[in-house]
């Protein structure tokens, strides 16, 4: 079993709703490139070495752990110190799983004896939801009785950013040779 991200998607996932495990890959950056790449190499690994593979495609995780600079943890940071939280617009769509319920579902799957040798299994491991960033933001700011504002508009967009990101939940998914 191996942990991947949704964004190996890259521009693909704005054609879906909620986008399937077998979508095509189209990474935009050198991260999303990476990931994309070691997915088709463990795959081709995989089916050549007649071995047992699932590849988990994590969707936006947040939670205990997450590193000071990501979204959640810059927030509350904000919040507990009367700060006001620039952030972008917060149009961007994306489907946002709790580190707990993430480890409990990687947890759930590895003896899943769905998996054929040689078959590989793609899967997406989000919740389907929808969530705009900024009524994620507004959520936890309220959660949080934040005292201070936030600030949507004050940061730009990401020149290559992907505005929607939202998994199609499936089950026993297994890529085609």
């Amino acid at each position: 079993m191996v942990t991947g991200s949704c964004f190996e998607y890259g521009t693909a996932a704005e054609r879906y709703k909620n986008i399937p495990s077998n979508a095509p890959l189209e990474p935009i950056d050198v991260y999303s490139s990476t990931k994309a790449a070691a997915s088709l190499i463990l795959r081709a690994w995989a089916i050549e070495k007649n071995v047992k593979y699932h590849h988990m495609r994590l969707f936006q995780v947040y939670g205990e752990g997450e590193a000071n600079y990501r979204l959640l943890p810059s927030l509350i940071e904000a919040a507990k110190n009367d700060l006001d939280f620039e952030m972008t617009n917060g149009e961007q769509i994306r489907d946002f799983i709790d580190v707990k319920e993430v480890s409990k579902i990687i947890l759930e799957n590895l003896c899943d004896e769905s998996i054929e040798f040689g078959k590989p299994k793609f899967s997406n491991i989000g919740t389907g939801k929808p969530t705009t960033v900024l009524s994620f933001c507004e959520k936890l700011w309220s959660q949080l009785n934040a005292k201070s504002k936030l600030l949507p508009g004050k940061i730009k967009y990401r020149s290559d950013e992907i505005m929607r990101l939202v998994a199609e939940i499936e089950t026993n998914k297994v890529m085609e040779n």
